[in-house]
């Protein structure tokens, strides 16, 4: 799944009065089950999942981007629930199965500020919080006089990165351009900056 989500403001001058906000929402839910049986005398069968995902999910306020408001929050979550079954029999006198699972979660979220002017009474938050999980089974089932056989496999694999950041780009694609929040005459009330990534196999 080469894809991804994400939210910017850019080359823009924005006054509000409340708060501002830019948010990035990655959900991704998938669900797979293969299965194969392998009969007779030399009966020969196979069940494979394979899932790969790598997005990258994006909230920024970069550039020459202007903002003045009540509060500012930029925010980047991902959240993906990965599973997969496979399930395979053989049977007979030289029935051969395998059920093969392969699950890998490679995906990105960046939540920053960079280049960019900020003018807020209250606070700033800059946020990225990923979430996610897999579930790979792999059962194969032999039943037979000599050779039946039944061979399973299950893997995977958790990758990516999530980062917050401030005067720079978290993702590293372009170059650290620095960020103004609040004067000495009008400061800003808070600066949350914050990334929590959150992983289960």
């Amino acid at each position: 799944v080469p894809a991804g989500s994400s939210a910017n403001i850019g080359n823009a001058t924005i006054i509000a009065g409340n708060e501002i906000g830019v948010r990035s929402y990655d959900k991704l839910t998938t669900t797979f089950t293969a299965g194969a049986a392998a009969a007779g005398i030399a009966g020969v069968g196979a069940g494979i999942v394979v899932q790969s995902v790598d997005t990258t999910n994006t909230a920024q306020l970069s550039g020459a981007a202007t903002v003045s408001s009540a509060a500012l929050a930029i925010n980047a979550h991902t959240i993906h629930s990965l599973t997969a079954d496979t399930i395979v029999g053989a049977a007979g006198g030289f029935g051969l199965a395998a059920a093969v699972t392969y699950i890998e979660d490679n995906s990105d979220t960046y939540a920053y500020i960079n280049g960019a002017t900020v003018s807020v009474s209250g606070g700033v938050a800059v946020n990225a919080i990923s979430a996610r999980t897999i579930d790979a089974d792999a059962t194969g089932v032999s039943l037979g006089l000599t050779g039946a056989a039944g061979v399973s496999y299950a893997e995977t694999s958790i990758g990516g990165e999530t980062k917050a950041a401030l005067g720079s780009d978290a993702s590293g694609a372009t170059s650290n351009q620095g960020v103004n929040i609040g004067t000495s005459g009008n400061r800003t009330g808070s600066v949350t900056l914050g990334a929590t990534s959150t992983d289960s196999v």
